[in-house]
């Protein structure tokens, strides 16, 4: 019997090697063996993950909204400020938004 995993695209390495183990929690077996521990990230907001390891929700600040502005749902709505704007735009604004939180 063959047991399918939920993969998603590690943040570090960038390989589709992740395996989704929680809610918001994921394990990357390549970098976990690059880095010698147990590599795990928040695969909605895509940073290194800071909470217990038992956990399933993320404790980072400003999860939500880098994982909303990371999303890859296009926005269509020409009305809404962020119509058109680039994946790596989003992206540095997340970032910026969350300095703002540390």
């Amino acid at each position: 019997m063959s047991t399918s995993a939920v993969l998603t695209q590690c943040p570090r390495c960038k390989q589709e090697q992740a395996k989704i183990v929680g809610d918001q929690r994921a394990v990357c077996s390549l970098c976990s063996k690059a880095l010698r521990r147990v590599y795990q990230f928040c695969w909605a907001c895509r940073r290194e993950w800071q909470g217990e390891n038992c956990s399933n929700t993320c404790d980072l600040p400003g999860c939500a909204l880098r994982a909303a502005l990371l999303s890859d749902v296009v926005i269509t709505d020409p009305v809404l400020p962020l119509f058109g704007l680039s994946e790596g735009l989003l992206t540095q604004m997340a970032d910026k938004t969350y300095r703002s939180f540390t």
